[in-house]
């Protein structure tokens, strides 16, 4: 697990990001996987502050909006962002985090 802290200019901080690193079973089931260390389930929905997040990232890349949650759904292959885990929405913040450093 790897957290990342968001502040503001001053350095408070206003939330705190845990990004999970969790493998889904070859046959693609989430529903066996157990609880992890801090009695979440990765197949919970993503938090709000993680999609806060990943829009504020998108944004940073130009896409904002309906281009932004267009992309979101894309990329997730959903109807809606409300099918997203917690798991999925930390992986792609990791993706989209390394895709900024290089």
């Amino acid at each position: 697990m790897k957290c990342v802290d968001i502040k503001t200019g001053d350095g408070k901080t206003l939330f705190t990001l845990h990004i999970y690193d969790l493998e889904v079973p070859a046959n693609g089931n989430k529903a066996n996987q157990t609880p992890n260390g801090n009695g979440t389930k990765p197949d919970e929905p993503m938090t709000d502050a993680q999609k806060r997040y990943l829009y504020r990232i998108l944004a940073e890349s130009g896409l904002e909006g309906e281009a932004a949650t267009r992309e979101l759904k894309k990329h997730f292959g959903t109807e809606t962002l409300k099918e997203v885990t917690k798991a999925e929405a930390s992986e792609l913040i990791k993706q989209l985090l390394q895709e900024v450093k290089t």
